[in-house]
């Protein structure tokens, strides 16, 4: 179940996601995101090479706002640490 190997790969994949840049993040965040959402039908269709640079800042805070509560929630669910301690 990908949940479960989110879940025990938690820190090699958050190392892996704080190498990607700007779209990179973006993308990797909508790959992911169906796996630990409910499936909501979207209000538009987005194509980010149509976007400017200011509409992908915005677009990655409100996915990481919704990521960073989902990943919280299951970490609680799995008695883990949402994020992993630094050191």
């Amino acid at each position: 179940m990908i949940e479960n190997f989110l879940i025990d790969n938690f820190e090699k994949v958050q190392e892996e996601f704080d190498k990607l840049e700007g779209k990179d993040k973006v993308k990797f965040y909508c790959v992911l995101l169906p796996y630990g959402l409910a499936k909501v039908k979207p209000e538009a269709d987005v194509v980010l090479e149509r976007l400017t640079d200011q509409e992908i800042d915005e677009l990655f805070e409100k996915l990481k706002d919704v990521a960073t509560r989902t990943i919280e929630e299951t970490a609680a669910k799995a008695r883990i640490p949402a994020r992993p301690a630094e050191g």
